[in-house]
């Protein structure tokens, strides 16, 4: 049974939120005004090229389907507002256009757009100077909805500085303008060569219910295009990352980001600056909730300001948790078995409270630098209470379990209460 098998055949758990997500439809013709590509002279056959078909059934009518088959795609599809694309789950479009940055589909300026079902593969070992993107959503593009569709391989040729190779893009308009009011469900992404899904701006964007396998780079990368931020109000909640480099990305100003009820493993060797969850120093107001994550040199890395870190499990990372910037909110985590440390305090006005730590520094030469299960950094202003660090190992590596400064500026400005060390089996 492969990965996509794997997927299919269970449900997801979606975490903090109630929500329901349709899992793999199986998708069948429409009855009425739908038309098919294969009644615009489209093949299906592996070998001819589908493309100019594709686009006069878009163009002729607002509900397509397409039926089983393999399409040869070289040029973009461009989307109409008011359009339904269905793809048969046994429909496959091989994506191989010589173009640079294209998508398969494109959305652009448009609205009350449905794409569901099938299979789009950019097939990066037959095309790995491509520099393509599955699907691209563009400019105001808003009530777009992309739902069940299976997009692997889209190609890159990142040594030649292009940077396409996503399978889902967000970008904007020649006017600068972009997409808003978005949903992504039920998707599943495996080996495409920069991100799974990438995001330069937008605002009202859900991603719901999809698996992320195999991901080069990001899972999921909200890259505002200006460090004044361009996206806002995006929703990440109960998918499944596999294998992934890093899961969520969150860059320059992005802010109002809810990352809840993932489940996220990462490499257990991961490179340096591999994170299950990451947020930048410009980014704000970012909640990371619920997500159970494995692997990664840190499991979540927070920056910038105003986060809400809570109700997280993190499991064999490098860096449980690492917090950095201000004013930020860590409380009812579980961190266990750091190798270096579980979690490192770096941060001004940080309230950290209500954490347990669990056979955390695992290494049996740990860094010096954190040589400790909670390790905290002289900033002004900050809350340190209830706590809790466990070691149940017979021999566990030398290290303090807490480390604190002891400056004035230290003692005189932050609250430290009730944090304990508990040592042997309770």
């Amino acid at each position: 049974m492969n990965l996509r098998d794997i997927w299919k055949s269970r449900g997801l758990m979606l975490g903090c939120f109630a929500l329901l997500t349709p899992m793999m439809a199986t998708a069948q013709k429409p009855s009425g005004d739908t038309v098919s590509v294969k009644d615009f002279g489209a093949k299906g056959d592996g070998a001819t090229d589908d493309s100019n078909a594709f686009q006069k059934a878009i163009e002729t009518a607002s509900d397509v389907f397409v039926p089983k088959g393999t399409y040869i795609i070289t040029k973009g599809i461009e989307l109409q507002s008011n359009q339904k694309v269905t793809l048969s789950p046994a429909a496959v479009l091989k994506w191989r256009s010589k173009l640079k940055a294209k998508g398969l589909f494109y959305i652009t300026d448009k609205e009350n757009v449905v794409v569901e079902g099938g299979t789009i593969d950019g097939e990066h070992d037959a095309n790995p100077t491509g520099t393509l993107n599955g699907i691209w959503i563009r400019g105001t593009s808003h009530r777009v909805t992309i739902k069940d569709i299976f997009i692997k391989e889209i190609p890159s040729d990142i040594e030649r500085g292009y940077h396409a190779g996503d399978g889902i893009y967000f970008g904007k308009s020649k006017e600068g303008k972009f997409p808003h009011d978005v949903l992504v469900t039920g998707c599943y992404f495996e080996n495409n060569i920069r991100n799974q899904i990438s995001i330069t701006g937008g605002q009202h964007i859900r991603i719901v219910g999809c698996s992320f396998a195999n991901g080069r780079n990001s899972g999921v990368d909200l890259e505002p295009n200006t460090l004044n931020g361009d996206i806002e109000d995006i929703t990440i909640v109960g998918n499944s990352f596999n294998n992934t480099k890093n899961g969520v990305d969150i860059t320059k100003a992005a802010h109002a980001v809810v990352v809840s009820g993932n489940t996220i493993r990462c490499p257990i060797n991961p490179a340096p600056g591999t994170c299950g969850v990451r947020m930048g120093p410009a980014a704000f107001d970012v909640t990371v909730c619920g997500n159970s994550i494995y692997g990664a040199q840190a499991g979540v890395k927070m920056n910038g300001r105003n986060a809400v870190v809570t109700g997280n499990r993190i499991y064999s990372s490098t860096r449980g948790l690492w917090v950095e910037g201000w004013g930020h909110v860590v409380t009812g985590n579980l961190v266990e078995g750091a190798v270096e440390v579980g979690l490192m305090v770096d941060a001004e006005g940080a309230n950290v409270s209500n954490n347990t730590l669990y056979n955390c520094v695992t290494k049996d030469s740990p860094d010096n630098k954190f040589r400790a299960s909670l390790f905290v950094k002289t900033h002004l202003n900050g809350i340190l209470s209830g706590n809790l660090i466990r070691d149940d190992r017979p021999n566990p590596p030398p290290m303090t379990p807490i480390v604190l400064p002891t400056d004035a500026q230290f003692t005189s400005t932050w609250k430290v209460s009730n944090n304990h060390f508990a040592k042997g089996k309770e």
